[in-house]
């Protein structure tokens, strides 16, 4: 019966620092558990391994031979293990975003992805409030900003503006003519930061900052509150991202001109160190692909505004400052 694994790696790291102490830290057991595998693989094998040499520990010359053995044989594994793990992320990509933007704007994109590179599975990390520094096992991340970020590599991906949103339907049953008009409808609104501020800052730039509504119902998240704006429930303040694809389809209105910037827009990062890596690229080249490709469709629907509209057009020749 062969030693066990954990006795073999026990009597390697004694070897490597001649130490017990230090054994325990790098395996993360106790002293004791080590030196009980090392004297069970003693027993095991009936020789001697280590001594004591005064204060000090010194390998037998049996102890030499098999140290330098279970050396090689350990860097083998770590060696054969990199490669495998290697081979498994070459065709594994990890994007990280908000869950709202995963689930209205990018998800009903990657179908395309997929069709033109089958052999990537891209997998989706989704939190509400995204950590600063992604995991190291995120390739990539959609994040909201300015677009600096020390240590990465950013590419604009669109705007944040918000505006008024409802269905075809409740425009036709109360029309909004005039931002005043919305005092006859429902507001949907997000009780939550930074969403929570958003109906208040549109009314006062439309010069209504003291509208009282039919209405209001609140929702936790964006993307429930859409969802209540295309069954029918009343006025949504929309971010573009999140309903993008239906303005286009026509599922949803937007009845004013005026839109209100965001304090930043939605960027696609990887790490400067990532940033060359075939995955990354491959979904990076798609992904402005796509952005870029709806520009003449944002531009027609009259949100955009000059300025956004030049940036994307910047972004889609890959020219992005």
């Amino acid at each position: 019966m062969p030693p066990a694994l954990t006795s073999l790696r026990a009597f390697e790291a004694v070897a490597r620092h001649l130490s017990v102490t230090r054994a325990a830290e790098e395996l993360g057991v106790t002293q004791p558990a080590v030196t009980q595998r090392l004297r069970g693989l003693e027993r095991q094998l009936g020789v001697r391994l280590v001594r004591r040499d005064g204060r000090r520990l010194a390998l037998t010359t049996e102890g030499q031979d098999y140290a330098a053995t279970l050396t090689r044989a350990f860097a083998q594994i770590e060696r054969g293990t990199e490669r495998v793990l290697a081979a498994r992320r070459a065709g594994r990509l990890t994007v990280a975003l908000l869950p709202t933007l995963a689930t209205r704007w990018l998800i009903p994109r990657l179908a395309g992805f997929h069709a033109r590179h089958p052999a990537i599975e891209v997998r989706l990390a989704t939190a509400l409030s995204p950590v600063a520094e992604p995991p190291a096992d995120v390739d990539l991340a959609i994040r909201f900003g300015s677009g600096r970020w020390p240590g990465f590599a950013a590419d604009f991906l669109m705007p944040d503006d918000s505006f008024p949103a409802l269905s075809p339907a409740l425009l036709k049953r109360r029309p909004l003519m005039r931002p005043s008009d919305l005092a006859r409808h429902t507001l949907l609104q997000v009780a939550a930061e930074p969403r929570i501020g958003d109906w208040p800052r549109w009314l006062a730039a439309a010069k209504c900052p003291g509208l009282e509504p039919a209405g209001r119902l609140s929702f936790p998240s964006s993307a429930q509150a859409i969802e209540a704006a295309l069954a029918g429930l009343g006025v949504v303040m929309a971010h573009r991202p999140f309903v993008a694809d239906d303005l286009a389809s026509g599922r949803l209105v937007a009845p004013f001109a005026l839109s209100v910037p965001g304090d930043g827009g939605y960027w696609l990062v990887a790490r400067r160190e990532d940033a060359a890596l075939p995955r990354v690229r491959a979904f990076r080249d798609w992904l402005l692909q796509q952005v870029g490709d709806r520009v003449g469709v944002v531009a027609e629907q009259g949100k955009l505004g000059r300025r956004g509209a030049e940036q994307a057009v910047r972004v889609a020749r890959h020219q992005v400052p």
